[in-house]
């Protein structure tokens, strides 16, 4: 089972279907300078159901929207950093980290979670409502949100470069 996984994600990675394509802006619905689609979402927390977030009502903050994929090795990379990179970084700061699963209910989230020893609150996006908002295709995608609800910085995929883009984009939109 696992090895028949293991191939159809390298399969549906290298079609750009699901995770990085060639040409990730072309399938963005949101981009730099727009207001952020709100929406609520139902949030697993310590391995529990744990009520849900609705973007809007964290106005004020400053957000980074993360949507992944539970089988998307890019976004296994990205999710393993962010504990250190991002949650402890901007912990005790006006700073709301909130990755959505995009395609994954409860019991597929928290076992991803509990694979990866992944300890923040996620998001469930099993019906894939929330993520059509922002996009058609691609994850990891993120989307840095100032206190506003204006996207500061939207990207795709998962690197070094753009993981110091997004930390970049934190830090100052946290001085604005």
């Amino acid at each position: 089972m696992k090895k028949t996984l293991l191939i159809l994600t390298l399969l549906v990675c290298m079609t750009g279907i699901g995770c990085t394509g060639t040409d990730w802006s072309k399938t963005a619905l949101v981009h730099d300078g727009d207001t952020a689609p709100d929406f609520t979402v139902e949030m697993l927390s310590d391995g529990e159901v744990g009520g849900r977030v609705t973007l809007s009502e964290l106005r004020g903050k400053v957000v980074l929207v993360t949507f992944f994929a539970t089988w998307c090795p890019t976004c296994h990379a990205q999710m393993q950093r962010m504990q250190e990179e991002i949650v402890a970084k901007f912990s005790g700061r006006e700073f709301v980290y909130l990755p959505i699963a995009r395609e994954a209910g409860f019991a597929e989230t928290k076992e991803f979670a509990e694979e990866f020893g992944l300890t923040f609150p996620m998001g469930m996006d099993p019906a894939r409502t929330i993520y059509a908002m922002y996009a058609t295709e691609t994850v990891p995608r993120n989307f840095v949100i100032g206190r506003d609800g204006v996207v500061r910085l939207s990207s795709a995929d998962f690197n070094n470069k753009i993981l110091r883009r997004i930390i970049t984009s934190i830090e100052q939109t946290l001085s604005e």
